[in-house]
């Protein structure tokens, strides 16, 4: 069964009592709350099932992960975030990554995505242009516990996809999401590619 209904104090006892998962270390430093894992469930971006491994709870979730490029080859990735409540968190070299909706293809997420994450770096009015190179699209599948919600296993199937975004920033800038409370303020920086590393590809880094 599912814990995604009600209210947040109602999903955190059930983190705690099915899932033995140990709150007191999310909402602080980079960790998410458990108000930000509820509103995940209700857009239906997370799943959350009983019987993961150890017995606890599972999240399950997809992410689109894009690889924006300029021109000159740079790749925009996320230096940082700052959420409405003052705390930091530094990101490394995230790409601009989205969780894909139920029943969303990959194709429709990157346009939402790059809408809601890099929208507003362009004046009101404008839209952004995406050209995604379709040759280059890649899934795969990995569990790990999340570094959004410390302690909660998750399961991410990733679709990773390279695309150009028209008109962009050619210097490293800020956008602004709404969120409660204030806003999400997320650092972006145009990084050069560095030498191919050997061996097998890493999976690529996903958010939450």
């Amino acid at each position: 069964g599912g814990g995604g209904e009600g209210s947040a104090q109602e999903l955190g006892g059930f983190l705690c009592d099915r899932g033995g998962l140990d709150l007191g270390k999310w909402g602080r430093g980079g960790a998410k709350t458990v108000e930000d894992l509820l509103e995940e469930v209700r857009a239906g971006e997370t799943t959350l099932t009983e019987g993961g491994p150890g017995g606890g709870v599972a999240r399950s979730v997809s992410v689109l992960s894009i690889r924006v490029s300029r021109e000159d080859g740079a790749v925009l990735t996320e230096a940082r975030q700052r959420f409405p409540d003052g705390r930091e968190r530094r990101r490394e070299d995230t790409y601009v990554a989205e969780k894909l909706l139920p029943g969303e293809a990959w194709q429709d997420g990157v346009r939402r995505g790059v809408q809601e994450e890099l929208g507003s770096a362009v004046p009101d009015g404008q839209s952004l242009e995406v050209d995604v190179d379709a040759a280059s699209y890649a899934r795969s599948e990995t569990s790990r516990v999340s570094s959004s919600y410390p302690g909660l296993m998750s399961h991410y199937v990733c679709h990773e996809v390279a695309a150009r975004v028209r008109p962009l920033p050619q210097e490293d800038f800020e956008t602004r999401e709404p969120r409660p409370g204030g806003f999400l303020v997320t650092s972006w920086a145009w990084k050069r590619p560095g030498p191919r590393r050997r061996g097998p590809p890493r999976p690529p880094r996903v958010v939450g």
